[in-house]
């Protein structure tokens, strides 16, 4: 999952921007001359913007939307979301029953 937008000193990281950017220096800034609480509070509100993030590129199998529904986090457990992936789809099984009476038609 790509990640975009969590901020200029993330983007300058990974060579999206300069890192002399006003922002990248502005964000440089908080991190290495605030105060704890400051920091804290910095790395609180990212992960909030990634953990929305995440609901919207995953939908119902958000992790974090599932745990704060309380629903199983474990896609193993999942009943209620089927995973399509195009190309993918399980195929679909004759029953028995009809290949006997197939036979008897003598198709």
């Amino acid at each position: 999952m790509e990640l975009d937008g969590l901020g200029a000193l993330s983007n300058a990281l990974v060579c999206r921007c300069r890192h002399d950017r006003v922002s990248v220096v502005a964000e440089k800034k908080v991190l290495f001359y605030s105060t704890d609480a400051e920091r804290a509070a910095t790395v609180v509100q990212l992960f909030e913007e990634v953990k929305a993030a995440e609901r919207v590129v995953f939908g119902m199998k958000s992790y974090c939307l599932r745990l704060e529904h309380g629903l199983p986090s474990d896609p193993d457990t999942w009943d209620d979301v089927r995973p399509v992936i195009h190309g993918f789809e399980e195929p679909e099984v004759e029953s028995e029953a009809e290949d006997v009476t197939m036979e008897g038609t003598g198709l």
